[in-house]
């Protein structure tokens, strides 16, 4: 972090304070409590679907995909969890999922699980039908569920309907849950079929010899959960040395859950000169403990020249791959100038300028700079959406259309006012300056 020079003014003195609205007294973001206690899998469930329709057949041309990683990478972080695997889709011949043991998901990574045709298969052809993962009940009502889906997620419009319905369904229905829709880019080789006729769109695409991170075939891993299971999922998948881990992207959708990013003051090493130091109180007020590391107090001395500052956030996997940019936030102030947005692995850095010479003396300000989910899901995905008119095997016919309905169920599940606007947020920077003249 780098500050543009100060020159001593007696007259003036600024205490700027870096925190968010809402509640008594400094409160910041409101999130869950964690529980680092408590079994994140205790009284859980994990439901596996895999779509064992023909679209997937491309991913296990060739050994060693990132598809097949992902599989592999479920049944490791899945052993010794209480899991039942399930071959999802419907066909003459099968109406309902098909239940697998653990072995026959690992076989998922052959040809002979989506094409029946195959000497060998033991599977019946089938088509995509995703929102059978959600109709796999509960056996003991006193047990959550994690349902996870392995998919291409290429449904018609009407199945975009009817599967995020279910997701917004499940949230509304059990109390702490999320979802979370997972997008990695895969070798691929094998045909793109259209997901209004199901007839094949763009034959034989091969992403041999292109650039994967830019030209793979996006697949899925959608999970509905308790919060804190689908977080360990998440985390876990994330810390495996696999390739799977490239060209990564999440989203993350809930009712009563806060999940805002927020900044990271343990992460911002900053040494203050003579013109510049910390407090830890405005008015002789304290953010929650729980807070404390969403907030940055300045005592500022020196007001005829702005302030630069770089603000880290915290660590979010919804960061990932997103392409920022100042145009995208809102500002409530002049006050603040963004310059930049730059966004490493899971996290982001904010550079902006800051010019006390903008607030009125004696007069407090609350800014507030934030980005909605809606616009955090264009950067994440806009590069890996297409349409059903312009088919392209690096691209996701309707996913866009998918992301944007399930979002608006979310939205609308929420009651409260405030809440709903809470929710909204993905990422919340908020600034209140306080200028004292003497």
């Amino acid at each position: 972090m780098s500050f543009s020079g100060f020159r001593l003014v007696s007259f003036g003195l600024i205490t700027i304070l870096l925190t968010s609205c809402g509640g008594k007294g400094l409160q910041c973001v409101d999130k869950p409590k964690a529980d680092l206690d408590k079994d994140p899998f205790k009284n859980v469930k994990v439901e596996v679907g895999i779509d064992g329709s023909a679209s997937m057949l491309g991913y296990v041309k060739n050994p060693g995909t990132r598809y097949s990683q992902a599989i592999d990478s479920l049944s490791a972080v899945l052993q010794n969890k209480p899991t039942q695997y399930w071959r999802i889709g419907r066909g003459e011949a099968v109406t309902e999922p098909q239940a697998l043991t653990a072995n026959e998901f690992l076989n998922a990574r052959k040809e002979e699980f989506y094409d029946c045709k195959l000497p060998g298969s033991n599977f019946a052809c089938v088509s995509s039908s995703l929102d059978q993962i959600y109709a796999i009940p509960k056996n003991n009502p006193k047990e959550d569920a994690l349902r996870i889906l392995l998919t291409d997620l290429e449904p018609d419009q009407s199945a975009i309907a009817s599967l995020s319905g279910k997701i917004s369904a499940e949230l509304k229905e059990n109390r702490g849950y999320k979802a979370v829709l997972l997008g990695v880019r895969s070798e691929y080789n094998g045909n793109v079929f259209s997901a209004d006729t199901g007839n094949v769109a763009l034959a034989n695409y091969i992403s041999d010899g292109k650039n994967v991170d830019q030209k793979g075939r996006p697949f899925y891993v959608l999970m509905t959960g308790p919060s804190a299971t689908v977080d360990a999922i998440v985390k876990s998948l994330r810390q495996l040395p696999l390739d799977v881990n490239q060209a990564f992207r999440a989203s993350s959708f809930a009712i009563d859950e806060i999940d805002t990013v927020t900044l990271d003051k343990t992460n911002i090493n900053q040494k203050f000169n003579e013109c510049m130091s910390q407090i830890g109180a405005i008015k002789k007020t304290r953010p929650p403990k729980s807070q404390m590391d969403q907030w940055l107090l300045l005592e500022q001395s020196c007001i005829n020249k702005p302030l630069s500052l770089e603000i880290p956030s915290e660590p979010a996997v919804t960061l990932a791959g997103a392409e920022l940019t100042p145009e995208m936030f809102k500002t409530s102030s002049p006050a603040v100038k963004l310059q930049s947005i730059a966004v490493s692995e899971d996290k982001m850095t904010m550079s902006l300028i800051l010019d006390g010479e903008q607030i009125p003396k004696k007069t407090d300000q609350e800014i507030y700079i934030s980005l909605q989910k809606r616009d955090l899901d264009q950067a994440l995905w806009k590069n890996w959406n297409t349409t059903v008119a312009t088919p392209d095997g690096a691209k996701t016919q309707n996913l866009a259309l998918f992301i944007s309905t399930l979002r608006g169920e979310v939205e609308n599940a929420v009651q409260n006012p405030k809440k709903k606007e809470a929710t909204q947020e993905a990422i919340k920077y908020c600034l209140g300056l306080t200028r004292t003249d003497k």
